[in-house]
């Protein structure tokens, strides 16, 4: 998994970084030019899985993952199939797929695939940046809700 030590990656970073059972707890569209602008998720970013024994223990953090120039959104988040209560959905993998339109131009499809409930994220976008928000805690996959103090968006 990535390193504890660093606080901010970028595109160039994808293939070294997973965000397997990473929880997202909201989202943020922020309108740009052109019908493009930037798609936000609040997530806890898993730092670390350290094996102890038959169970796993976690260093986690929470992040803003921000999609530049995100245009063409999709979502589906199936709870009613799962049959369950409400609560954060959890990332299974985020996939990315380069794209040759017919105008020459090359982009990206980004898809954030879900665990938890069913479900998906699916747009096109320029690049993103991952950024730790808060500070890192050990345990649990997830930050719980009373340890989460979201602080304001700086855009």
């Amino acid at each position: 998994m990535t390193t504890a030590t660093r606080a901010r990656w970028t595109t160039v970073d994808f293939d070294d970084l997973s965000w397997h059972d990473n929880a997202i707890h909201g989202f943020r569209i922020v309108e740009g030019e052109h019908g493009a602008g930037d798609l936000i998720f609040d997530i806890d970013h898993i730092l670390v899985w350290h094996r102890e024994g038959s169970t796993f223990r976690f260093a986690v953090a929470p992040a803003f993952l921000r999609f530049t120039g995100a245009h063409d959104l999709r979502m589906t988040i199936d709870y009613v199939a799962c049959n369950a209560g409400l609560q954060p959905p959890q990332i299974e993998q985020i996939q990315r797929e380069e794209v040759l339109f017919p105008n020459g131009y090359r982009g990206h499809r980004w898809c954030i695939v879900l665990n938890w409930p069913s479900g998906e994220f699916s747009f096109f976008a320029d690049g993103f940046e991952m950024t730790l928000w808060g500070k890192t805690m050990h345990g649990r996959q997830s930050i719980a809700p009373d340890e989460r103090v979201l602080r304001e968006l700086s855009l």
